[in-house]
Order: C-alpha cells, then structure tokens, then sequence
C-alpha cells in the first residue's frame, strides 16, 4: 500500500512523504485547546456547496464524528447524493485521521475543492480534542481561500446527516 501511495501521489503532484500544512492544522488546534484562539461557531449552508462546478473541482465530506455503523452508512449515502447532485468526485475521511492523508491534498493540491465539515455533540476531553482539531483544519482551509461549509449535526448525527441527504435529493 505504501507503494501505491508513493505512485498515486506522484500522478496527483503531491509527496506523500511531506505533510504541507499538517503542522498548520495541528498549531491552530494548540492555539484553541490553550485558548489563544478563539473557537469558531459553525458556518455557511448547503447551497454555498452547491454552485456549478468548474473543470478541476471536487467535493470532500471532512466527518468529525464516530465512525459507528450507523453514521457510516447515512455519511456513504450523503456522499453518493452529494456527488450526483454536483457531477463531481466526492471523498469521505473521518477526521482526525484523513489529516495525514487526503487533508494534505485539500490544502496543497489544486484549489477546486468544496469541503463540508461536521461536526456533532461530543462529551469529555477527547470530545474538545476532536472540536478542536475540526475548527483547526477549518482554519487552514478557509486560510487558502478555499470554500468551507461547517454544519454542527447536534447530539443525533445520523439524523443530521439524513436530513442533508434528503436536501440534496
């Protein structure tokens, strides 16, 4: 797999062995957790996703949330809706762990990319790590002027993602 890794990333023109703007979306989740800077609130809409696409461009749903059986399943089905209602490739990765993968292409690779971030209700410290590093990644991608679309899902995030779901149908 590493090797297929190597040769993708080489067709794309990234290094997969160099972690651009990682280190971005790590330090702005630092900077919140401490407090230096302040968390942002959820922002945009669906139809701010929804423009007309231009060649190049693509679509990422950033899901900060569990990846429980249910919640993969209504997130598969957002990202089959989303890609027919676009004509565009759409990728899914739960984050944090897409940070080291497809996150650097989101912010070092070409500047077509439509991201939607969710996040939902979640308890405890890890619950404001993971807040953290959903505002942190936010952050670095509006930083590249590249189009952001955070929704909060609430405490029931399959119902939020079915909803999105049915908006796009």
């Amino acid at each position: 797999w590493e090797v297929a890794v190597a040769a993708a990333g080489a067709l794309l023109g990234v290094n997969p062995f160099d972690e651009p703007d990682v280190a971005e979306s790590k330090e702005m989740t630092r900077r919140i957790l401490e407090g230096t800077v302040a968390p942002l609130a959820p922002a945009g809409n669906l139809e701010a996703l929804l423009t007309p696409p231009r060649a190049g461009d693509y679509a990422a749903i950033l899901a900060f949330l569990d990846p429980a059986p249910g919640t993969d399943e209504t997130l598969k089905a957002l990202r089959a809706a989303l890609r027919k209602r676009l004509d565009l490739p759409v990728t899914l990765g739960y984050g944090p762990r897409y940070l080291h993968s497809t996150g650097q292409y989101h912010k070092a690779g070409p500047p077509g990319g439509r991201f939607l971030l969710l996040t939902a209700e979640a308890k405890g410290d890890l619950g404001a790590l993971l807040q953290a590093q959903a505002l942190g990644d936010r952050m670095a991608l509006e930083r590249r002027g590249l189009k952001v679309v955070h929704l909060h899902l609430g405490a029931d995030p399959a119902a939020g993602i079915l909803d999105l779901t049915r908006r796009l149908g």
